[in-house]
């Protein structure tokens, strides 16, 4: 009997002692904390993922904020969506990250030089060089794709090159006019292309309009299957966009190699602040 009330009593006092830390608002925030802290730790450490997002971006769309860009040192890029990125994904909307220490080589990428500056160049005014925007998407997100440097920017051209969503618009009558279409006659056009839904991101011009600026395409860990997209972005867009005009309006896109322009043009890291 002793020994039962002994045990009672014991129990009785850890009640008590954990109901009073819980009452006690700074020991339960330091909790919440470190646990916290303890479930990032752990998911930096994970390097899965489920699935890739192909990034593309309109560039009049990028350059026509108030940021503005610059071009690179191989020219201004042509009228066409471009290539932002490659990036593995989870289905609950978290994403690895700078997975490895395996230096980007731009050796590796010999063959596909020409074709990179072409649609995946940068004009990111802290940076006029293509390299310095492939080698961060290498370090961020390709390092995290399971494929080697030369078969990751490769994987990337080839989804490009197999699904035009420029001429997909296009060939549905939404062009860079300046007009506002709908996000679901987008979404549709894009559909037809790419057999499943992609997801729209827009932006805002200095005006506060809000502008068509990147899709995003779903794409299995093969790193060519177009799929459904399991978890959508952060932001969505809905209702209408506005598409920009690209390179029409000398006082809005045409600037020189070296000029800053808030409406030029460019391809480079937005949403790596990211999804």
């Amino acid at each position: 009997m002793d020994l039962k009330l002994l045990v009672l009593g014991f129990l009785i006092v850890a009640a008590y002692w954990s109901a009073e830390g819980d009452a006690d608002p700074q020991a339960k925030s330091s909790r919440l904390l470190r646990k916290r802290d303890s479930a990032r730790r752990k998911r930096k450490s994970d390097n899965s993922f489920d699935y890739f997002l192909m990034v593309q971006q309109w560039p009049a769309s990028y350059c026509d904020t108030k940021k503005g860009c610059c071009f690179p040192v191989t020219g201004e890029p042509g009228p066409f969506f471009g290539i932002h990125g490659l990036w593995p994904n989870r289905n609950d909307g978290t994403y690895p990250s700078s997975c490895g220490n395996e230096a980007f080589d731009p050796s590796e990428l010999a063959g596909v030089v020409d074709h990179l500056n072409t649609k995946w160049g940068t004009l990111a005014c802290k940076s006029r060089y293509n390299e310095d925007f492939w080698e961060h998407e290498w370090s961020k997100h390709g390092t995290c794709s399971g494929l080697t440097q030369h078969q990751y920017f490769q994987a990337s051209l080839d989804l490009y090159n197999n699904f035009d969503i420029t001429g997909a618009l296009r060939n549905a009558g939404i062009v860079p006019d300046d007009r506002f279409y709908s996000i679901a006659n987008i979404t549709s056009a894009l559909t037809e292309l790419l057999g499943f839904a992609p997801q729209i991101e827009c932006n805002k011009d200095p005006e506060g309009n809000r502008q068509l600026h990147q899709v995003y395409i779903c794409v299995a860990k093969d790193a060519s299957t177009i799929i459904e997209c399991p978890a959508s972005i952060r932001n969505p867009c809905q209702g209408s966009v506005q598409f920009p005009v690209y390179g029409s309006a000398p006082s809005r896109h045409a600037v020189s190699t070296v000029e800053v322009h808030a409406s030029s043009v460019v391809m480079t890291e937005s949403i790596d602040s990211e999804l």
